[in-house]
């Protein structure tokens, strides 16, 4: 099994990235992982030149996002790792949300689509402050717009909160925790029952 895990934080080794570090560690070392860090790519802004609605999967930009849509079409299994950044997404996930114009318009305007099958998706996300009513709801609307131009289906969304005032890093009750819905995941992806 291949799994793309994608970590939107701008920040390295923080509470974002340990949460999907132990949910990566929770999968048997023989499936092969790719991880990407988005503040590691270079993927430039969508400028709704429309070059997409007339060039099948095609942008005018050449960047990494290319790669990243790769990626994604050759997994089995896609974790999309994200903090909450003022009831929404990080600026980066935005940014490679946008470029994915491309899909969007190569399923809807040229009945072409590039993902063809279903494709499993994880999405984990860590807010700092204490839980409140839809806390997440921004994260979540945005996320699931995003998963049509890659025909994906949601099997887990796994929030934390109040990292602020408890760490999620070197925790291990949330380690253990990721470990096991990993496990619960993979098995899911394995044996093909999530569909």
């Amino acid at each position: 099994m291949k799994i793309f895990a994608l970590m939107c934080s701008h920040r390295k080794k923080k509470n974002t990235e340990h949460v999907l570090d132990y949910f990566l560690d929770g999968f048997s070392g023989e499936h092969q992982i790719v991880k990407k860090r988005l503040v590691d790519q270079n993927i430039k802004v969508c400028i709704a030149c429309e070059y997409c609605k007339k060039n099948l999967g095609k942008c005018i930009h050449d960047d990494d996002m290319n790669e990243i849509i790769q990626d994604m079409l050759g997994s089995d299994l896609i974790v999309i790792a994200s903090p909450l950044y003022f009831n929404s997404v990080t600026s980066l996930y935005k940014i490679m949300i946008d470029r994915t114009q491309t899909l969007y318009n190569a399923w809807y305007h040229l009945k072409e689509p590039l993902f063809k099958s279903k494709k499993p998706v994880v999405f984990l996300s860590v807010g700092g402050s204490r839980s409140y009513k839809n806390q997440f709801q921004g994260i979540i609307v945005e996320t699931e717009h995003f998963l049509t131009n890659i025909n994906g289906k949601v099997l887990d969304f796994i929030k934390y909160n109040n990292s602020d005032r408890v760490s999620l890093i070197n925790n291990e009750e949330a380690k253990m925790e990721l470990i096991a819905k990993a496990k619960t995941i993979e098995e899911m992806v394995i044996d093909n029952s999530w569909q």
